[in-house]
């Protein structure tokens, strides 16, 4: 069942898209938080499942950030990931990958903080 987005709740998933730093070919599918208007007691802003978002951090690290589900909240405009998987890449090989049972994103998509069950695994 396809859902229509308000204006704001698209501004906001392009907003983080960009913070993500979104790329053409990068398929990212949002739907609102239906048919409950918040989770855990927050008022959601926007739901993106199957997330994948490309990236350059600011010292020019290629990386891929993944999870099964991107909650965003209205109040503070910070997330909650379910299942996030950050890779960095090297040479354009999967370098370091780091993924855990859930995790926070900051209002801005620059800080992370994994929790439950931490895996770092470094490819090369």
């Amino acid at each position: 069942m396809k859902t229509k987005l308000g204006l704001a709740a698209l501004t906001a998933a392009v907003a983080v898209a960009l913070a993500l730093g979104w790329r053409d070919d990068t398929e990212v599918k949002v739907g609102t938080a239906a048919p409950a208007p918040s989770v855990d007691g927050r008022a959601v802003d926007f739901v993106i499942t199957r997330l994948s978002a490309d990236g350059v951090d600011a010292a020019g690290r290629r990386y891929r950030l993944s999870a099964e589900r991107l909650v965003r909240y209205r109040d503070r405009g910070d997330g909650h990931l379910e299942k996030p998987r950050l890779v960095f890449h090297r040479d354009g090989k999967a370098g370091r990958e780091t993924s855990a049972d859930r995790g926070a994103i900051s209002a801005d998509g620059k800080h992370i903080k994994l929790h439950g069950r931490v895996r770092v695994r470094d490819g090369g």
